[in-house]
Formats: structure tokens, sequence, C-alpha cells
């Protein structure tokens, strides 16, 4: 027997509002018989339908995708249903990637009640865009250095981002407050930082790092810096008289 149904009624039969109904009435989805008084009229048909609708819009596709589906009988489901995992498993991973994100900014400004936008911004784009610094650094460097460089638990990666974000906020500050770049406290800050590199990558890889000539690096392909001109060009002094200083206690 094919059942007939108001549209309030099939709205409770199938707990969708009678707005989405309209809706999909409107892009011509689900449209329903219209009575000689123009009331809309469902039936068991439109049940079924609606179930595949529904189980489609589950599975990730899009209104129209799904319309086109319900349209093409030789709609190839395996094919489909693959393409649509692929989409899924992308997704899942994007997701991933702004979970760990949002936990390592939470991480950095636990305890912290200013911090510096540019610190901020070069730290959580080191981890949104993981996977395109990982082809740059796979053009420089073989693939076990950089399989090196991102192994690396977790939890110690957010303690050194910690680090690292307390350490350049010293070194803008130190700038901002005109202390030369061969004061103590200044060679100290690139020692530390320096010292927190080759905990991170061993001082082989550092030093092949380092090694790396400027020209070689493409600006698109790597994380922003959280100094400007004038704060890089004082740390660079820094780190040389630090350098300078380890020379001679050798």
């Amino acid at each position: 027997m094919n059942e007939k149904f108001s549209i309030g009624q099939f709205s409770k039969k199938t707990g969708t509002t009678v707005r989405t109904l309209h809706y999909y009435d409107e892009i011509g989805l689900l449209i329903p018989e219209l009575t000689a008084s123009g009331r809309r009229i469902y039936n068991n048909g439109h049940l079924i339908t609606l179930q595949k609708i529904l189980t489609l819009k589950f599975l990730g596709y899009s209104l129209e995708d799904v319309k086109e589906f319900l349209q093409d009988e030789s709609w190839d489901l395996r094919d489909s249903l693959t393409m649509q995992r692929e989409m899924m498993v992308q997704k899942r991973k994007q997701l991933d990637h702004i979970i760990k994100a949002l936990d390592h900014a939470l991480h950095i400004v636990h305890g912290e009640e200013k911090i510096d936008p540019a610190i901020f911004v070069t730290i959580i784009n080191g981890i949104q865009d993981e996977e395109e610094h990982k082809k740059w650094l796979n053009k420089v460097f073989p693939e076990h250095i950089v399989d090196g460089i991102y192994d690396i638990p977790d939890d110690q990666q957010r303690e050194i981002e910690k680090v690292f974000a307390e350490l350049i906020a010293e070194i803008k500050k130190m700038v901002q407050d005109k202390i030369s770049p061969d004061d103590p406290k200044a060679i100290q800050i690139a020692k530390t930082l320096f010292e927190l590199a080759s905990e991170l990558f061993g001082e082989d890889l550092l030093n092949i790092i380092l090694s790396v000539n400027e020209d070689d690096i493409d600006e698109e392909s790597v994380m922003p810096n959280p100094l400007n001109a004038e704060e890089e060009q004082w740390f660079k002094q820094a780190m040389g008289h630090f350098e300078s200083q380890e020379r001679k206690n050798k």
C-alpha cells in the first residue's frame, strides 16, 4: 500500500524539518506531488528517496552531488564511495592538523599574558604547513635527515616551541631596549638558542642545516620569520659573538 502523507506528517515521520523539505523541493532534490489545491503530498517512494539523501549526506556528499547520483541510473557506487573515502581521509588529516595546532597554541599561551603575533604565527604555520616544509626540505637534504628533523614526540615539540617563543620574545625586548649584540645577555640568548637547536637536531645535523646556502632557500617554502629585519640582524651579530667566544674557549 502506497501511503500518502502531508508535509507535516512526513516531517514527523522522518525527523526532517518542514523547512528542509521545502528546500529539497525548491532545488529539485525531493519533489512531492501536488494536490489540486496546491498541498504537498509525499508517499512511500519519497521515504526511500529521502533515506538515500540522508545516507549520502552522512557520507559527506554535497546536495549537488546527491542530486546527480539520484538522477544517474548508472551510478557506480563502488568508485564513488572509494573517492569519497579518500576525501574524508584527507579531511580527517586536516582536522587532526587543526587540533594539533590548537593544542600547541594553548600550550604556548599558557601562563602568558601576551605573546607577540609574529612568534605565534611562525609556530602555528610550522604545524599548518608541515607537509609543504617537508617537501622543500627534501629538495635540500637527504630524506633520512628530513625524517630526523620531524621525528620528535609531540609533547617534546610543544615544550621546545614554548621555550623558542620565550627566547624570541627576549630577543625582541633586547633590540627594543637597545642592548648591544655583544652584551653577555645577548650572547647567552644566542647560546641558548644554539643549544636548543643542537638538542633538537643533534650537532652533526645542525651543522648540515647551517651549511645550506641562503640563495638555495625558496622564501615561499619556509615558515614566516618571527624577527623583523633589525631583530634578525641583531641576532646574527649576537650569534657571531657567541661563535667567536666558542672558538676562543676551544
